[in-house]
């Protein structure tokens, strides 16, 4: 079944779209018009979407130690590759590039906690908690987050000022 899925992403405005995440558990319907619209997104070059269904950071970090376990058992890599730098490209986000790390991530609904989202990619983050849920997210709660970031210092997990 053939699914016109460019009223999702603007085909034209160049975005490059993928689903991270186990998509197994969804349905045929949904993991065909994923399908479609990354395939039809995929020679794109401007801006990179990432969308995150059925997405854990815990099995996308287990998932990439299995595979680089597989290279090793092929002969392909020795344990000695087995480095954070090797992980970090077998992880489902890898395909943004420099993306990847983000340097802010904003939890909406009050909660205080990642809730298991991209647990190794937030290593270095800044967090920003609002109390708003995510359809009432807006400017100003933006604008708050940006302003509290700019407070920041950031260091990168080394000592100092």
């Amino acid at each position: 079944m053939w699914i016109d899925v460019s009223w999702l992403v603007e085909i034209r405005e160049n975005i490059e779209v993928r689903c991270v995440g186990d998509h197994s558990m969804l349905p045929e319907s949904l993991r065909n018009v994923i399908a479609t619209l990354e395939e039809s997104t995929k020679h794109n070059t401007g801006l990179k979407l990432s969308i995150a269904l059925s997405y854990s950071g815990r099995q996308d970090i287990v998932s990439a130690c299995k595979r680089l376990m597989g290279q090793v058992q092929n002969g392909e890599i020795s344990s000695s590759d087995m480095t954070e730098a090797a992980i970090d490209e077998e992880l489902q986000t890898s395909w943004v590039g420099e993306a990847r790390d983000p340097d802010l991530l904003i939890r909406t609904s009050g909660e205080q906690r990642i809730s298991n989202f991209m647990l190794w990619q937030t290593a270095y983050s800044e967090f920003f908690f609002v109390d708003s849920l995510w359809p009432d997210f807006g400017e100003t709660q933006l604008k708050d987050a940006l302003i509290e970031y700019q407070k920041r210092n950031r260091r990168f997990g080394k000592h100092g000022n």
